[in-house]
C-alpha cells in the first residue's frame, strides 16, 4: 500500500515538473520568435534607410528675412555667407593661419592653434573638391545668423603625406550648421559644426 502510495506522489511530482517545463519551454519559444521578429523588422528598416539621403528642411524665406531687415539683399548676402565658409575650407587644407575674414571669437583662435599644432607634427586635415548640394539662413538677426550647407567633398588625413584616416577616393556627404556674427559690418564664422556624416558609394 505505502508502495503504491510513493509511485503515486512520485507519478504526480514527475507530471507537474513535465507540465511547468512544458509552459517553460512554449513560453521561451514565444518569447524568442517575439524578439525575432523585432530583429528583422528593425533589419530591414536599417536596410531600407541605408541609401536614402539626408534631406535638410527649408530655411527662412527672403520675404521673412527682409521683415527683419528689409534692407538686405538676400541673395547677395547667401553667395556671400557661402563664399566665407569656402574660404574657411581651403584655408584649413592649406594651412593657412589667416583667418581675419572669416573667423572670429575663440573659433578663430582653436583653428590657428589647431593648424599651427599640425605643422608641428607633419599633420593635414584635406577637404576639396567641394559640391554645394544646399544652403540657406536656418535663422536670421541684424547680429547673428544660423547658416546650414550640406555638400559633397573628399575629406581625408594625412601624416608625412600619407593618408591615415578618409579617402581621397570616395566622397562623402555633410551637413554643417555654421554661426555667422557681424563683427563690424562683416559677417564672420564663430561656431562650426559637423552635424550630419555618410560615406557616400561608388
Amino acid at each position: 500500500m505505502v508502495n503504491v502510495l510513493y509511485y503515486e506522489i512520485l507519478i504526480t511530482l514527475v507530471t507537474v515538473v513535465i507540465v511547468i517545463c512544458s509552459v517553460a519551454i512554449f513560453l521561451s519559444v514565444r518569447f524568442q520568435k517575439k524578439n525575432n521578429k523585432k530583429y528583422n523588422d528593425l533589419v530591414k528598416l536599417l536596410s531600407e534607410k541605408e541609401n536614402v539621403t539626408f534631406e535638410l528642411k527649408n530655411g527662412m524665406t527672403k520675404e521673412e528675412i527682409n521683415q527683419i531687415n528689409p534692407n538686405i539683399d538676400v541673395d547677395s548676402l547667401i553667395t556671400n555667407l557661402c563664399n566665407i565658409y569656402m574660404d574657411f575650407e581651403s584655408h584649413v587644407s592649406d594651412m593657412n593661419t589667416d583667418f581675419d575674414n572669416i573667423l572670429t571669437g575663440m573659433l578663430k583662435e582653436f583653428y590657428i592653434n589647431k593648424l599651427e599644432s599640425f605643422k608641428l607634427k607633419n599633420y593635414k586635415e584635406v577637404k576639396n573638391e567641394i559640391d554645394l548640394i544646399k544652403y540657406f539662413i536656418e535663422e536670421y538677426s541684424n547680429d547673428t545668423i544660423k547658416f546650414k550647407v550640406n555638400i559633397n567633398c573628399f575629406n581625408y588625413k594625412l601624416e608625412n603625406n600619407i593618408i591615415v584616416s578618409g579617402s581621397n577616393l570616395n566622397k562623402k556627404e555633410q551637413v554643417i550648421e555654421l554661426i555667422y556674427k557681424n563683427v563690424s559690418g562683416k559677417w564672420l564664422i564663430s561656431a562650426y559644426d559637423i552635424v550630419y556624416e555618410k560615406e557616400l558609394c561608388d
